[in-house]
């Protein structure tokens, strides 16, 4: 048996991973959640884990339930609601990833986005997710917090 779904879009959040105990630990975790029906009421939630790479340029690695994906930096900003960062996701790199940096309770993540690809850069522009999500319950062994970063996030350097 199989099971065949189509993905057009999904929202999530990732968090930094403080139970990072060995250097090939990823460095952020998360979910992303990818609606089954029209109404959102079904929805498959995949694991998130991502990695900081570097090929000339720094940039995050994902892997969303298996399924690889990219996040660069955006350099140009078109304004305060266009995403931090932007790539691509999927075997064939078909859909856009974004994400957004924020902060809940004081403490840093990435809201992303997930959508399909058009033939216009332009279009592919994408409001940032509406709901904010839970940071995950930390665990009293949980790692010291690393110390305010130039711009002002505590706890976490983000690229």
């Amino acid at each position: 048996m199989s099971i065949a779904i189509v993905i057009k879009s999904g929202e999530g959040a990732l968090f930094p991973n403080h139970d990072k105990s060995k250097p090939n630990d990823p460095i952020l975790t998360g979910f992303l959640k990818i609606p089954l029906d029209e109404n959102k009421k079904n929805v498959l939630t995949l694991d998130v884990a991502v990695w900081t790479k570097n090929n000339g340029k720094d940039y995050y690695s994902l892997s969303v339930g298996g399924i690889p994906a990219t996040m660069f930096k955006e350099e140009k900003k078109k304004d305060a609601e266009s995403p931090d960062y932007a790539g691509s996701f999927g075997l064939g790199r078909e859909m856009r990833i974004s994400g957004w940096r924020k902060q809940k309770d004081g403490r840093p993540y990435i809201s992303i986005a997930l959508v399909e690809k058009t033939g216009n850069r332009a279009g592919q522009e994408q409001a940032a997710p509406e709901q904010v999500p839970t940071p995950p319950q930390e665990n009293s062994q949980r790692q010291p917090e690393q110390a305010e970063n130039s711009e002002g996030v505590p706890g976490f350097d983000f690229i």
